[in-house]
């Protein structure tokens, strides 16, 4: 079963509901494709994938949407950071604050860019990684602050090297799809999949 999937959701939500896939149907075999938005979208209007996660709103009358999970976004700061005795932040609070974003152009900046325009809040782009990983090690050494999912940084959160601060005055929130192309919406191996994403325990 070919599955394309953003690499947030292939590294940090897929890893649980793909084994429980496989608990309930060890003979079928799972090939995960990690691409951007646009690239995972190709890959299902051309028949050359069954199924795809990501985020981002999708309007193509060639595929069929079902919500995933919402994913709540935080500012992600390390220990000795100026704010991170506080229990949030204001949006306010980041103007001019140097954070590290993600390439622009991609669903996660454009929502912190436009939430945080909403709020009449100008951002300040330190650093462009393509990874998550990076951005999270680089947080935790103490340079600069990001706003990334709250279940991505969980296990930074837990062992005290990053320290997670909900933002108030945006919304910080995006929704996860599953799509997949019409012509294979008879095939039984994707409804599973999402009803094994439904039974799958998801820490957010």
């Amino acid at each position: 079963m070919p599955v394309v999937a953003t690499a947030t959701a292939a590294s940090y939500f897929l890893p649980p509901v793909i084994r429980e896939f496989k608990r309930r149907h060890p003979g079928v075999a799972v090939q995960l494709l990690v691409l951007n938005s646009q690239e995972a979208l190709a890959r299902l209007r051309a028949l050359q994938a069954d199924l795809g996660v990501m985020t981002g709103e999708i309007r193509d009358a060639r595929l069929v949407t079902v919500p995933f999970f919402e994913d709540r976004l935080v500012l992600a700061v390390a220990p000795g950071h100026r704010l991170a005795r506080r229990r949030s932040v204001h949006a306010r609070d980041l103007a001019g604050e140097p954070l590290i974003t993600r390439e622009r152009g991609l669903p996660p900046r454009a929502l912190i860019e436009a939430e945080f325009r909403r709020a009449g809040v100008s951002l300040e782009a330190a650093m462009e990684l393509a990874s998550n990983e990076a951005t999270l090690q680089i947080v935790a050494a103490g340079h600069h602050a990001a706003v990334v999912s709250a279940e991505m940084a969980r296990r930074d959160v837990e062992a005290g090297r990053i320290v997670a601060l909900p933002v108030r005055g945006v919304t910080l929130r995006r929704t996860f799809w599953f799509a997949f192309p019409k012509e294979r919406a008879h095939y039984p191996t994707i409804q599973e999949f999402i009803d094994a994403a439904r039974r799958a325990p998801r820490r957010l």
